[in-house]
């Protein structure tokens, strides 16, 4: 059924991949666990139906959100809390950001600069559209 997996994929040449890389420790601490995954000594039970016309395997999760077997639950409920957050009717999305030079100065002064944040975009966001160019 079907062709290998990315899972069987990435099991199959990261190995070497990482020995020829430098990668930072998060990439290597996910791509243990996603190569955990396929491992038979963690189990990879085994669903189908009698007739043998279905059957699939469910890998143990484990939890990392870049995962598709072991997040798409975590995603699904993101997306309908985030659709229902929605306005129900025609809107635009704006987002405000500062530079990332000012994320030290961000952290230690949140209350007040957000304040500011706001402040200027609003007064933006009132001049442009009080604009009729």
């Amino acid at each position: 059924m079907g062709g290998p997996t990315l899972q069987d994929i990435f099991c199959q040449h990261y190995p070497a991949y990482e020995r020829t890389h430098a990668l930072p420790t998060h990439v290597r601490k996910a791509a243990r666990g996603h190569h955990a995954l396929s491992h038979r000594s963690l189990g990879r039970p085994r669903a189908g139906v009698p007739e043998g016309h279905f059957s699939r395997i469910w890998y143990h999760s484990c939890r990392h959100r870049s995962g598709p077997q072991c997040a798409s639950l975590q995603i699904e409920r993101w997306v309908a809390k985030q659709q229902a957050r929605l306005l129900a009717c025609d809107h635009d999305h704006v987002i405000c950001t500062l530079p990332h030079e000012l994320n030290a100065l961000w952290l230690v002064n949140v209350e007040v600069l957000s304040r500011r944040l706001f402040h200027a975009a609003r007064e933006t966001l009132c001049e442009l559209l009080g604009d009729t160019k």
